[in-house]
């Protein structure tokens, strides 16, 4: 066979072979029928290809990537949160939080997790205990506590063990009923603290729920050489050494009625000689005249003890008693004392405790009888003894 007639017969078989591989394979399918390749449907980027952004979540486009791995790094634009995906999956996704791109994720349950505060994400805790502080903290060790992880995004902290961990508060009878060995409870109605010895509430006493006086609420009334000092808790008001009958007032405005105010305090006497006679206690107070109503817990003849109910038309003139009782067993020297003073919007109440819950009345007058009280307050007087007299004020209570 001449070389001009093998030429023509290789075209014509190669034409041939030509036309059945079109009519094979159509032109548009060619991409489906690469063996070993799935290419996306608007190009690549190898020779005679298109470049175009695509997903990759099926077959179709391209093929899901299976374990892809990285040997620089992925650059992620921000959108806005996308919706839950698909059961056991999630989106990881960039997202503005207040002008800065971070990293989010969303569960298929469609909760989103800022990882921006999630591990070295720059969140930080502090712990410090009053000498050290430790911060950020990497590790967090507990000791006697438990956190479980709840799979949500959450965490429980359990305390655990017997060293005694919670201090509360509440009515007397009303303790917790799952305490811990060592637990406190401060009853706000009672007398005593009580402790959890891991079988019972044992209490620890006497001990009293007190409110500590704010001095700059109170003014002086007749200061004279009076003084007070804020050093050793509460306030400390105590006269001069004065041969003249003073009353030492710290006073303030009266509440709206109806009111009750509630003291506790120390006694500080003196008493050398029968005729010492020695007071202190509570007032209420009319500022337009001066006039004082007060109830006085006193010294009297060579130390008794006595309540009083008396009246004063200014703090150095005695005008009456309304209630004077003798030696009274019952009152205590050394503290601390009790008293109460109330209005009910129709009458004046006095009323001593010795342990700032149960409450015998004294005295009871008229609310507009010889006075009219805007203002109310605590006294030292020395009643003219020429002793220093003094009272801790441990506690006022408004009501």
């Amino acid at each position: 066979m001449s070389l001009a007639r093998f030429r023509d017969a290789l075209a014509g078989k190669l034409e041939q072979t030509k036309d059945a591989a079109q009519r094979e394979i159509p032109a548009g399918n060619v991409r489906n029928q690469l063996p070993g390749r799935t290419l996306p449907p608007t190009g690549n980027t190898g020779s005679g290809y298109t470049a175009a952004p695509h997903d990759h979540t099926s077959d179709s486009d391209g093929g899901v990537l299976t374990a892809p791995v990285l040997d620089s790094y992925a650059v992620l634009e921000e959108i806005a949160a996308p919706s839950a995906p698909a059961a056991n999956t999630l989106r990881f996704y960039a997202k503005d939080k207040s002008g800065i791109t971070e990293f989010f994720y969303k569960n298929s349950a469609g909760t989103e997790r800022d990882l921006s505060t999630t591990g070295g994400g720059g969140g930080s805790l502090s712990i410090t205990d009053g000498v050290t502080t430790v911060s950020p903290v990497d590790d967090l060790s507990l000791v006697g506590a438990t956190i479980t992880d709840d799979g949500g995004g959450a965490a429980t902290l359990t305390i655990t063990g017997g060293g005694g961990n919670s201090t509360s508060t509440g009515a007397a009878g009303s303790e917790p009923g799952s305490p811990a060995t060592g637990d406190l409870y401060l009853p706000n109605n009672g007398v005593v603290i009580e402790r959890y010895s891991g079988a019972e509430w044992t209490p620890w006493g006497p001990i009293y729920p007190l409110k500590a006086p704010i001095d700059a609420n109170y003014a002086w009334v007749n200061q004279g050489g009076a003084t007070k000092d804020l050093t050793s808790g509460g306030i400390f008001l105590q006269t001069d050494a004065t041969g003249s009958t003073n009353i030492r007032i710290r006073k303030k405005a009266a509440p709206s009625t109806p009111y009750t105010i509630t003291i506790c305090f120390i006694p500080h006497f003196i008493v050398t000689t029968s005729a010492d006679s020695q007071n202190m206690g509570l007032l209420f107070r009319e500022s337009s005249s001066g006039k004082l109503h007060t109830f006085v817990y006193a010294t009297q003849n060579n130390a008794e003890l006595q309540l009083w109910s008396t009246k004063w038309s200014d703090p150095q003139n005695f005008t009456g008693h309304y209630f004077a009782n003798t030696y009274t067993p019952m009152l205590r020297s050394g503290g601390p004392v009790f008293m109460r003073i109330a209005d009910d919007g129709a009458n004046r109440i006095c009323s001593y405790s010795n342990d700032g819950q149960h409450w015998q009345v004294v005295d009871t007058q008229g609310r507009t009888d010889f006075l009219t009280a805007n203002e109310v307050g605590f006294f030292v007087s020395n009643n003219g003894t020429g002793r220093a007299t003094g009272m801790q004020l441990l506690s006022w209570v408004e009501a």
